[in-house]
């Protein structure tokens, strides 16, 4: 199956609502390797004004998506490398309440902040990268 079949819905003409929904189930942040502060698992569904439930609204080609991302950004410039690591599972649901199987992925995330903007910092090996299934929550990834 290529990537624009798994995030087209089947049949491409269905009319109804899919929402698609999304939930934390473990993370943690770190600045540079230590200070660690995890994550509880919880519900982290976008706000409607983030997502396009209706698969036939304006261009949408039999699609829904979520604009909604993950986000690592340090408030000010102070030489620190500051870590995300999170661990998530996706479904949708149809207004009927069918419910997809669920979709498990990992976000891995080191920046710090410069005079010129945020720049990602590739001192882990695998770090910077989505991917399915789940990830090691510790700053090395270790």
């Amino acid at each position: 199956m290529s990537d624009d079949e798994a995030l087209a819905i089947n049949p491409s003409i269905y009319t109804g609502s899919v929402i698609l929904h999304r939930r934390r189930i473990s993370g943690a942040t770190w600045v540079n390797s230590g200070n660690e502060i995890p994550y509880a698992s919880q519900d982290d569904t976008s706000n409607a004004a983030l997502r396009d439930d209706n698969p036939q609204s304006g261009g949408s080609g039999g699609r829904v998506y979520d604009l909604d991302a993950p986000v690592l950004a340090p408030v000010s410039i102070d030489g620190n490398t500051y870590r995300v690591r999170l661990n998530f599972y996706a479904y949708a649901t149809l207004g009927d309440g069918i419910t997809s199987p669920d979709y498990y992925f990992y976000v891995r995330l080191s920046c710090t902040r410069t005079s010129f903007g945020y720049k990602l910092v590739k001192d882990v090996s695998g770090d910077n990268q989505v991917g399915s299934g789940t990830s090691s929550l510790s700053w090395n990834l270790q």
